[in-house]
């Protein structure tokens, strides 16, 4: 008999319920609890998880940037900013439209590592190549701790946090372990388990179909590749907001994805360039 997608995510929820919030492992850390009551709701919608995940690590340690999204140490380029938290009481840069070379010293720091990896002065530490440090220092983080998210399948996807303008210069130990808490018994187990559902029940997505995008579809698909936002993208195209979700809208059902993420994701595996 065949699953359907809501039986799939049902028995996702209940298996995940029992792992981290009843079983031997469960969590204790209050907030934690309520943050796993809350993703479980959003289990079919990975960027609203992972949205809420951001914006629940900026709160609990205090810092203006936190941003994370989906990738592989097997995927040549990283996208930051697929989802991002920042503070709103003054003008924070933003990660979108910055492209990270998977194979960089310090991004493989992140990837290998069973643990979060603290940078502590992006101005000084070499552990980055030039221009990814330039980049980053572009963004205007000063100091940085980063974890690669892991399920039962391994690693999947990358969680930053950022000083950008204040805070001291060393990460207190309390924030290093909210930060490894979160990420290893909450985030992992469940950003991995939404973008399994998300992935099992997209269907076949043909590279081909990208050669059905008009002139415009592909412009627009170009600069959402490069993970600039809606507002962003009608910017520089000289178009609406509205005329932008049109164009994604229909990006979206030319190639069969579901979710803004997906496109991102999938155009970025691709390659994929205006020509």
């Amino acid at each position: 008999m065949t699953i359907t997608k809501e039986e799939r995510i049902y028995n996702a929820q209940k298996a995940l319920r029992g792992t981290l919030l009843d079983g031997a492992r469960k969590c204790s850390d209050p907030s934690l609890r309520n943050l796993t009551h809350e993703l479980l709701l959003y289990l079919d919608c990975p960027q609203e998880c992972w949205l809420r995940a951001t914006g629940y690590l900026r709160d609990r340690l205090g810092v203006e940037r936190v941003d994370g999204g989906y990738s592989s140490p097997a995927d040549t380029q990283y996208q930051p900013g697929q989802a991002e938290s920042v503070i709103d009481t003054e003008e924070i840069p933003s990660f979108a439209g910055v492209l990270v070379n998977n194979a960089d010293n310090g991004v493989r720091r992140i990837w290998e590592a069973n643990h979060p990896v603290v940078f502590k002065s992006l101005l000084e530490d070499r552990s980055f190549s030039v221009s990814l440090r330039r980049d980053l220092l572009r963004t205007g983080a000063s100091t940085k701790i980063a974890v690669a998210l892991r399920d039962r399948t391994g690693p999947f996807g990358l969680i930053c946090a950022d000083r950008v303008k204040r805070g001291l210069p060393e990460w207190k130990s309390v924030q290093f372990d909210i930060f490894a808490d979160a990420a290893s018994s909450v985030l992992g187990p469940i950003l991995g388990a939404a973008q399994r559902i998300g992935i099992e029940y997209s269907g076949e997505i043909d590279p081909a179909a990208l050669d059905s995008l008009t002139k415009a579809e592909a412009r627009v698909a170009m600069l959402a590749s490069q993970g600039l936002s809606y507002k962003e993208i009608a910017r520089k195209t000289g178009r609406s907001v509205f005329t932008i979700d049109h164009h994604l809208r229909k990006i979206r059902r030319k190639l069969g994805i579901d979710s803004h993420a997906k496109l991102v994701r999938f155009l970025n595996q691709q390659s994929f360039a205006d020509e």
